[in-house]
């Protein structure tokens, strides 16, 4: 009987990593090494092998994501094809699946995973971590979940996974609701589905320039001046309250075209839409045409992004983010 096939498409990361000469580990391992270093793999799949990058995920930016969307799309061209793997530098692995997610329509699975400890530790977390995305990815039973993060034996949806720790294997959590499975020997488990998901919004071409300014008791207004002035085309705060000269700042900054949108600077939760109306309250801030993100600070910037270089109207904006929350 025949196995699933599934594409493993290489980024690089701690995953790849390799001794130099120099004494220093970097991405090197192509992806025939990483698949031979889980034989079982062929129990699960047939894979086909792409070799695309060999960079740390600190040098992958949204271009990159750009591409690696187009790559994804270009193997599913193949009917035959059950998922897609792809292996990522844990860095920016959350803001790369959630790119995808935000990009790809596919109800075929795409699988990112990465590793915490490389190759030339003892016990690196890569292999296992390899041969559960593929389990996954080849899993019928994944189908239609988005873009899902597989770590440490667990399977999240790249909406609500995080990065909590810079070596722990367990680093990847769903803080609010928790990982959708597992995966259990031979056996991949869901225990969830995502709520709903949002149509995919694919750019051409990346364009869009979005800052992300942090809000802090009595903050400077340099990096939000700065990044008005410098000619940002989207911002993103991380504040469910603001100062008034902050207020002021957004303000004008939607007057010159810019797209403002708030982010709950907490790990979990919702901003608070009702409560506070006082000038810099959230229900100030939303009479005022700011839109509120449904995630993480880090994950709206990633999207803003994404819709700003499709050309999306601000109102459009508004509806694609506060969809995440109603």
């Amino acid at each position: 009987m025949s196995k699933p096939r599934v594409r493993v498409i290489t980024t690089g990361g701690t995953i790849a990593g390799r001794r130099q000469p120099s004494g220093a580990v970097a991405p090197a391992l192509g992806p025939r090494e990483l698949l031979d270093r889980i034989p079982a793999v062929r129990h699960y799949a047939e894979c086909m092998l792409d070799g695309w990058l060999e960079l740390p995920s600190t040098a992958i930016g949204f271009r990159h994501m750009l591409n690696l969307a187009h790559r994804v799309t270009d193997a599913f061209a193949d009917p035959e094809l059950a998922g897609v793997v792809i292996t990522h530098g844990t860095a920016t692995l959350e803001q790369t699946a959630y790119f995808l997610d935000v990009t790809l329509g596919q109800e075929r699975p795409v699988v990112v995973t990465g590793a915490l400890r490389d190759p030339t530790l003892p016990s690196d977390d890569g292999p296992a971590n390899l041969l559960h995305a593929i389990q996954v990815a080849a899993c019928d039973r994944s189908r239609g979940l988005g873009v899902l993060v597989v770590m440490n034996g667990t399977i999240h949806c790249a909406r609500d996974v995080t990065k909590t720790s810079p070596a722990n294997p367990a680093a990847f959590q769903s803080p609010e609701f928790g990982p959708l499975g597992a995966v259990d020997e031979d056996y991949v488990f869901f225990a969830r589905r995502p709520f709903r998901r949002l149509p995919a919004v694919m750019p051409a071409v990346i364009r869009a320039r979005v800052e992300r300014i942090p809000f802090a008791a009595d903050p400077s207004d340099t990096l939000l001046r700065a990044a008005i002035e410098g000619g940002a085309d989207g911002l993103v705060l991380e504040s469910g309250r603001m100062s008034p000269r902050y207020v002021e700042l957004l303000t004008d900054a939607m007057a010159r075209g810019i797209t403002v949108v708030i982010a709950n600077p907490y790990p979990t939760g919702r901003l608070q839409r009702n409560t506070y109306r006082h000038e810099g309250g959230e229900s100030h801030l939303l009479s005022l045409g700011m839109i509120f993100a449904g995630t993480s600070g880090l994950k709206a910037r990633v999207k803003l992004v994404a819709l700003l270089s499709a050309g999306l109207s601000r109102e459009e904006i508004r509806k694609q983010f506060h969809a995440e929350w109603q």
